[in-house]
């Protein structure tokens, strides 16, 4: 049992995922809504970077 949480147990892709849909339930509606990739966010703090994001 120790140590168990010193490592992640999702690959980074589900948890970068899982990190933007609890973050920003709104914005991953409208991202799925028009079928667009989740932006990357920053790792220091989970904040949007905004030069990322792009809406069409």
């Amino acid at each position: 049992m120790a140590g168990q949480y010193e490592q992640r147990k999702l690959d980074e892709a589900t948890y970068q995922r899982l990190m933007f849909e609890w973050g920003y339930p709104k914005l991953a509606h409208f991202y799925r809504q028009k079928k667009l990739d989740y932006p990357p966010l920053n790792e220091e703090d989970g904040g949007l970077i905004r030069d990322a994001i792009t809406i069409r």
